[in-house]
């Protein structure tokens, strides 16, 4: 789940006093599965809230991501 922006004021640090705006906010990740990379893929998950959501298809570990799909 992500928010499209989010504008913060930083109240301590270096960037004390300033606003900065942060656009693609994830606000929860959550593995869905695993994938052998060989079988048909489909998935479906119930995604409640009113935040979008987006799945990402990755290499285990930290590996490269191959895809990504937005959902609505």
């Amino acid at each position: 789940r992500y928010i499209p922006e989010s504008t913060v004021a930083i109240e301590r640090g270096e960037n004390a006093g300033r606003t900065i705006s942060y656009v693609n906010v994830v606000t929860e990740w959550r593995d869905i599965g695993n994938w052998d990379g060989v079988a048909p893929l489909s998935v479906e998950v119930d995604v409640a809230g009113n935040d979008r959501a987006v799945v990402i298809l990755q290499e285990q570990g930290f590996g490269r991501i191959i895809a990504t799909a937005a959902a609505n």
